[in-house]
Order: structure tokens, then C-alpha cells, then sequence
């Protein structure tokens, strides 16, 4: 089972009725004493919070105010058999804060690592694939949508953005998660964790 599949399921299991963790995880994100500086021009996203993850040698800026939620790392079973069945890797998540009773899911923002040449990536075809240029950068991305009246797991609709870069030994997935509703933010918050990430240390033995 892929992580970001075991995340997505227990996400939409709880769908934004109750925060839940697993795994190593904190309650606030990890911030340096300088945060990074607001990136101009992306709307409602202005103010924001470094992530370091010491463990797996990463850093990237999230919105002020997400929360760390999700962390799991597969080769630790310590909390459901479940985990198992999951393939070698680490994933790490962020909730944006709800904007009422009326939200019933939250958005995410998600990082995966994965040892080897495979990605995590949810199934995309050509005609979900899309090319974002700025004068900064320039990125390819796949969009998806989960429609709940042809998905019987889910009650809410959702949209999701992802990229994968491969890396020397392991392979890096980034998501976006969230209602369609509330795209425009996702697709910022999105942009702002690839604009923002570094790897730091190889965050697996090569053996």
C-alpha cells in the first residue's frame, strides 16, 4: 500500500470531523527563528512558517498557522497492523485551518519520500498533466478529481495536486489536497512547498 493512499484513506475516513495523528507527529510545525519571507504575488497565502524535519534532512515553507497532523514512517508498526502493509518510506502532512462549521474537510498539503525509483503518485493520465510557468519557475503537475457521487468511499468532492521528482536513490512526492471550493488556495500552498523545499541529507541509507 502506498503512504500517501494509507494518509488520503484515514483523512477522508475522518474527514474533518476530528484532528487525528499517527506516528511521530507534533502539534505545531517546526519553526526556525527566521521564518522564511512572504512570497509576493500569491494572493491569500502571505505569511509563513519554516518546516525542518531533522530526521529525513528536508525544509520547505508551509501557510502561518498549518498544522502538522500526519507523519508516518512505515518501518515503525507501533501503531495498527495496517501499517504492515505499507511500503518503506515517511510521509508528513499539514492541515489548514477550517473556515467554519460548514468545512468538512480540511485542506493538506503532504510531502512523501520513498526509497528506490518508485513513486507514490495517485494514477494520472496525459489530459491531467499541466505546465505552470512564472517568471520564477517553471514546473510540470498533474491535477485530479475525486467525484463523490462516483466514489462511495467519500461524501465530499475533492481536488488534487501532484508532482514527483526523483531524486539520487529515492523518489519525492508533493500533494495538495483539498474541496474544490478552496482550489485557488491549494494550488498557492502547492506552489509554495516545490518554490521552498530543500533536501538537506540523503534521507535514506543507500546500501
Amino acid at each position: 500500500m502506498r503512504l500517501i493512499a494509507a494518509i488520503l484513506l484515514l483523512v477522508l475516513v475522518t474527514a474533518g470531523y476530528t484532528s487525528w495523528r499517527l506516528g511521530a507527529v507534533s502539534d505545531e510545525p517546526v519553526a526556525s527563528d527566521t521564518p522564511f519571507k512572504t512570497i509576493d504575488k500569491l494572493g491569500s497565502i502571505s505569511n509563513l512558517e519554516r518546516y525542518d524535519d531533522p530526521d529525513y534532512g528536508f525544509s520547505f515553507a508551509i501557510p502561518a498557522g498549518w498544522r502538522t497532523i500526519i507523519a508516518v514512517q512505515s518501518e515503525v508498526d507501533t501503531v495498527d497492523d495496517w501499517l504492515d502493509d505499507l511500503e518503506p518510506g515517511y510521509a508528513v502532512g499539514f492541515e489548514a485551518p477550517r473556515s467554519g462549521n460548514q468545512d468538512r474537510f480540511a485542506d493538506y498539503i503532504l510531502i512523501e519520500l520513498l526509497p528506490g525509483e518508485d513513486f507514490g503518485l495517485f494514477d494520472a493520465s496525459g489530459a491531467q498533466t499541466y505546465v505552470f510557468e512564472s517568471e520564477q519557475e517553471s514546473f510540470t503537475y498533474h491535477r485530479l478529481e475525486i467525484d463523490s457521487a462516483l466514489d462511495d468511499t467519500i461524501d465530499v468532492d475533492l481536488v488534487i495536486f501532484q508532482r514527483g521528482v526523483q531524486a539520487l536513490g529515492y523518489t519525492l512526492a508533493f500533494y495538495a489536497i483539498g474541496e474544490p471550493a478552496d482550489e485557488h488556495l491549494l494550488f498557492q500552498a502547492f506552489q509554495i512547498m516545490l518554490r521552498t523545499f530543500e533536501q538537506h541529507k540523503a534521507p535514506f541509507v543507500i546500501i
